[in-house]
Formats: structure tokens, sequence, C-alpha cells
């Protein structure tokens, strides 16, 4: 049995490096691609307010839409990033007990 633990450990540690190598840089990117898009939806409520004023209502709604799908890209990277960070964890728990 503890051949079959060790056996299991030593698979599992280059799966564990890999993971945690791009869970850091999935965290990295979500970070830069969180303030990048900010600025984007900012740009999209300048834009939107000024087709308000202007009463360009479809045109406001495909913007409302455009800025609906980046917040949805960047929440999706979010949850990605979690998860790569709950797996990276399950697998630190696996090797080092």
């Amino acid at each position: 049995m503890f051949i079959f633990k060790l056996l299991i450990k030593v698979i599992l540690l280059p799966v564990f490096l890999l993971s945690c190598f791009i869970s850091s840089w999935a965290g990295l990117l979500s970070k830069v691609s969180g303030f990048i898009l900010g600025l984007f939806n900012l740009l999209l409520l300048v834009i939107l307010i000024m087709y308000l004023s202007r009463h360009d209502w479809p045109q406001a709604a495909i913007t409302g839409l455009i800025a609906f799908v980046a917040f949805m890209i960047s929440f999706s990277a979010s949850f990605l990033e979690m998860v790569l960070e709950m797996v990276t964890q399950k697998l630190s728990n696996i090797i080092f007990s």
C-alpha cells in the first residue's frame, strides 16, 4: 500500500507543478485583463450615455450588450482562476499528505 501511495504521489507531482504554473499565470492574466476591461467598460459607459442623450435606442442596446458580454468574459476568467486554484489545492493535499 505504501508503494502504491508513493507511486501516485510521484505521478501527480508533475501535474501539481504544471497546475501551479498555470494557476499563477491565470491569476496574473485575470488581474491585468480585469484592469483593461474596467477601462473598456468606462469607455462603453461614456458611449452609452452619449447614445441615450441622443435617444438612439438601438445603438444604446447594442452598447449595453457589448458591456454585458465583456463582464461575462471577466467573470468566466475569474471563475476559471478559482477552479484552477481549487485543483492545485486538492493536488497539494494529496501529494503532501
